[in-house]
């Protein structure tokens, strides 16, 4: 993204099924990565924006994804496939 926005490197776009599942996500980020610089969306929000400084990531519920579109809006930036690796327990 940094070629087209100076203030990220990445988006990650992630829709969950429900309010409770989009706050689980940004809980286990927030655990997960060490804390975020800022929060967009609360409790109840259709949206959640985090800063990770230079990754933010988006959790949306199905309707908001689809009615932002944001994979049109920035859609000439390059993709990264995203490879699940295995987890340590």
């Amino acid at each position: 993204m940094r070629q087209h926005t100076p203030f990220v490197d990445y988006f990650v776009i992630c829709t969950t099924q429900n309010r409770i599942q989009s706050e689980a996500v940004v809980d286990a980020l927030h655990e997960g990565l060490g804390g975020y610089h800022h929060r967009e969306g609360g409790e109840g929000s259709d949206w959640i924006l985090v800063d990770f400084r230079d990754i933010a990531v988006h959790v949306m519920l199905p309707e908001a994804h689809r009615f932002y579109d944001l994979e049109r809006l920035w859609g000439d930036a390059p993709k990264v496939a995203y490879e699940e690796t295995a987890r340590v327990p």
